[in-house]
């Protein structure tokens, strides 16, 4: 039997043995039309590290490097829902390559990257820092993939991010900039409205104990659709019924208060024109 000095000795030598083995290597990878890549990393996915993405467009080498944001520097995670990498076309000649992060902590924040190939045919990085929501790339229409996500200058606006309501947000990906066109979408926007609206409605059962959040979210949509003037009078005979409540902030953010809070978020985030 061993001394318990010896079984001390045993102990850290196995410690430094497990500490000493490299971390699991593992990768993604996707592909079109002749264009290859690789995202490699090391660790579980949901916290992974020393992430790098190789790029190979009809077997000439296009990029090699290390994956990194100003959001999480090089510490940046795949992100933890949908496709990490993809290889698809965005609206372009040739494919770009989209990688979707994620900067680690309870709220914040989803990055996607677009690898485009440049004129001397090396890939430039654009990114697109979406904040809580993460983004879902769709065909809506015989148009090209866009990037379907919600406008976080909602979340903790009026109330809690749980009760924050965020409006739809459409972005295409066009001349290697990310470009609004939500507007393009009116049947998606007001799908969207209806589903806060419903959501708000069904506060009625709390006595709208916090409800500030999701009918803003709702004035948002409908304003994009041009019914500023319907949303006003919605917006004040809710008030009147006081049926505008705020747990975060229940003594200034509600009623009256709250209206005058959203009409000039709403103006000042180009809503209401």
């Amino acid at each position: 039997m061993l001394s318990r000095s010896s079984r001390v000795v045993a102990g850290a030598l196995v410690l430094t043995l497990a500490t000493a083995v490299p971390a699991r290597a593992g990768s993604l990878s996707s592909s079109a039309q002749g264009t290859y890549a690789t995202l490699t990393y090391r660790g579980p996915v949901t916290q992974a590290s020393d992430l790098t993405l190789t790029i190979t467009r009809h077997g000439t080498a296009g990029l090699h490097e290390s994956v990194s944001s100003p959001m999480c520097g090089r510490l940046c995670w795949p992100a933890p829902v949908g496709p990490v990498l993809r290889v698809v076309n965005l609206g372009g000649t040739r494919p770009d390559v989209v990688v979707s992060l994620y900067s680690g902590g309870a709220h914040c924040c989803f990055i996607d990257q677009v690898f485009t190939e440049s004129p001397e045919g090396t890939f430039v990085a654009k990114e697109l820092t979406l904040g809580d929501p993460s983004a879902r790339l769709e065909r809506l229409s015989r148009g090209p993939l866009v990037f379907v996500t919600a406008d976080d200058s909602f979340a903790y606006a009026f109330t809690d991010y749980a009760a924050s309501g965020l409006p739809v947000k459409i972005l295409a990906f066009r001349a290697q900039h990310f470009v609004d066109v939500t507007g393009d979408y009116p049947s998606v926007v007001a799908r969207d409205a209806q589903r806060w609206w419903r959501a708000f409605t069904s506060t009625s059962s709390s006595h709208y104990a916090d409800s500030v959040g999701l009918i803003a979210a709702w004035a948002a949509d409908e304003d994009r659709l041009g019914r500023a003037t319907m949303v006003a009078r919605v917006l004040a005979a809710q008030a009147r019924a006081g049926h505008l409540h705020s747990a975060l902030n229940p003594v200034t953010s509600g009623g009256w208060h709250f209206v005058a809070q959203l009409n000039d978020l709403l103006t000042r985030l180009g809503y209401r024109l």
